[in-house]
């Protein structure tokens, strides 16, 4: 799981929503099939990567108009406001608002478009993917008035070599200073700005999906004089975005617009509201009550990242009202059961794991249907090329009697499984689900729950005591290099990495270094790498059982929202308060 996710998973968990960092799904109101390849087609965002014209401004809303406060309820506080740190969710659906970068997602319909934001496009490559330049548009403003110029990305960029700039992304200063950045002096040659509108960014080795990475708020220019009091740029940075931090407490932050920002130049952001007021502090299901109850004056109210509450996901599902002033997507976040391949060795065993997973019965606990699909592969149906594989292609509910067959023939009935997960009331309730399945498969099976708090420490843990455990994967950006590298090189097994799996194949190594070295056609490069989700799936190192779908409520005065990947969330960026 990337830290965005668990970061965001960690707010639902203090706020009780239905989003938990060992998402899962089970028992009953989910729907069974004894159907082979009976998972639900899911609907999901189309992505490709657009053009100069797609990356013009400005944004239009059918309806919208100017004016009014909006107000957004969250249960815990921004992490960073310092675009150099920012990566969780909540962080990063304000962020979006104050800080533009270097590319952007441009939401349009179904598709999800990434566009030039600050540049005039995507970027363009040369050697070999190893070098990519950006050409600024003209007519960008801080909010303080300052023009921008490329020496104000550079210094961005630059700064996150600094040791006290943590707990962003880390893949830009990676592909341009090394593994070792952090505390280091950046060379100086790694970017150049050979004029006030062209950066050019000389990388270690290729990155095909270098545009994705400039889209997080790393690239977003900063003023050096402004950032030089860390502390205080990080509780209010001065961005180039449609609005402006004016104030900030510990249950409330204040923007207003920018009286710099120039619309024609921003293909991804609207300025319709004069305020947003962000409170802090409610959490569910007492934020999802508010929403709901928000139908009269100042009822223009949203949340970025707190979906909708279990308790409330039947009533939204089926209240026209309520369904009205809903918004959803599905087909983002990916939940799955990790296999421990270091104490699970036997690929038969894993299989029979995999056969015997109850992954409708999962889902049900968590909300059925209206919770989400169910998974049957490890990239998402939002991601570049993405193929539905379904390797194995078994019933939602799972084939105990097949598995245990596979068990027998292994001549491993009985073996032990140590099945850990994030202790919640859903997972409490889901292992037991879970214990049933296994053991009427030929499993002999020890449900083990842990401690929020220090969940993910022990199952990253590499000598960890547990055979399987649950967790979640949202890609910090829609193409197979967005998860597959991250979470399934061999190489990359370490206490904290996000390889759960202990999974170590040579051949899937090799793949991944030839997809991320050789193919320089981002179509093709989503081809290979559902191809090798495909190969590590036949190795059954994770059971995917669950994609959850993304479930916002709003109130009655609010419009334009949409809920966007990167960061996941529902957006302010085309919001207004409806007359």
């Amino acid at each position: 799981m990337n830290r965005r996710l668990f970061l965001q998973s960690a707010a639902a968990m203090v706020a009780g929503t239905a989003l938990t960092t060992a998402c899962s799904s089970g028992g009953g109101g989910g729907g069974t099939s004894s159907k082979k390849g009976a998972a639900k087609a899911v609907s999901a965002l189309k992505v490709k990567i657009g053009t100069a014209a797609d990356s013009q401004g400005p944004v239009t809303v059918k309806g919208a108009t100017k004016g009014g406060t909006v107000n957004v309820i969250e249960a815990l506080d921004m992490a960073h406001a310092d675009p150099g740190r920012v990566y969780d969710s909540q962080s990063g659906t304000l962020a979006q608002l104050v800080h533009r970068r270097l590319t952007s997602y441009k939401r349009v319909g179904d598709e999800l478009i990434l566009v030039g934001d600050l540049a005039t496009d995507t970027g363009t490559a040369s050697d070999g993917n190893k070098t990519w330049t950006y050409t600024l548009k003209d007519g960008v403003k801080f909010s303080d008035g300052t023009a921008l110029t490329s020496k104000h990305i550079k210094y961005a960029v630059e700064r996150l070599c600094d040791k006290d700039i943590t707990d962003g992304p880390t893949y830009l200063p990676i592909w341009l200073y090394g593994e070792k950045f952090s505390g280091a002096t950046p060379d100086d040659d790694a970017i150049e700005t050979p004029d006030d509108r062209t950066v050019v960014f000389h990388l270690k080795a290729p990155q095909t999906d270098f545009p994705f990475a400039c889209a997080f708020a790393v690239t977003a220019p900063v003023l050096e004089e402004a950032a030089k009091d860390k502390d205080a740029f990080d509780k209010m940075s001065i961005g180039t975005g449609p609005y402006k931090f004016v104030s900030r407490t510990d249950t409330e932050i204040v923007l207003e617009r920018n009286a710099h920002w120039d619309a024609g130049t921003d293909p991804v952001r609207a300025q319709y509201p004069d305020r947003f007021e962000y409170t802090i502090g409610t959490a569910s299901p007492q934020l999802s009550q508010e929403l709901a109850n928000a139908t009269g004056d100042g009822s223009a109210k949203m949340t970025n990242i707190t979906v909708v509450d279990s308790t409330y996901l039947q009533r939204v599902s089926t209240d026209p009202e309520l369904k009205a002033r809903t918004l959803s997507e599905r087909g983002i976040t990916l939940r799955y059961a990790a296999v421990n391949c270091r104490r699970i060795t036997d690929v038969q065993v894993r299989k029979a794991l995999m056969t015997a997973f109850p992954k409708s019965g999962v889902r049900g606990i968590f909300g059925g249907a209206a919770w989400g699909d169910i998974a049957t592969d490890i990239l998402t149906p939002v991601t570049l090329g993405f193929t539905k594989n379904d390797v194995y292609g078994l019933p939602d509910a799972g084939d105990p009697a097949a598995a245990k067959a596979i068990l027998k023939k292994a001549g491993k009935s009985g073996q032990k499984i140590v099945f850990a997960y994030s202790q919640t009331d859903q997972w409490d309730k889901a292992s037991l689900i879970v214990k049933k399945a296994l053991e009427k498969a030929g499993f002999t099976v020890v449900v083990k729950p842990l401690d929020a708090a220090t969940y993910w420490t022990q199952i990253g843990a590499t000598d960890n005591e547990f055979d399987m455990y649950v967790a979640g994967w949202t890609p910090d950006w829609p193409t197979g290099a967005g998860t597959i590298p991250t979470a399934f090189d061999g190489r990359l097994i370490f206490d904290g990495s996000s390889n759960y799996f202990m999974y170590d194949n040579d051949e899937v190594n090799a793949e991944i270094d030839r997809i991320k070295n050789e193919v320089t056609d981002a179509d093709e490069a989503g081809r290979a790498w559902s191809a090798l989700d495909k190969k590590i799936m036949e190795d059954a190192p994770l059971v995917p059982w669950g994609l959850e779908a993304k479930t916002y409520l709003h109130g009655k005065q609010l419009g334009g929202g949409y809920i966007a990947m990167s960061p996941t969330g529902f957006q302010g960026t085309h919001v207004y308060v409806k007359k």
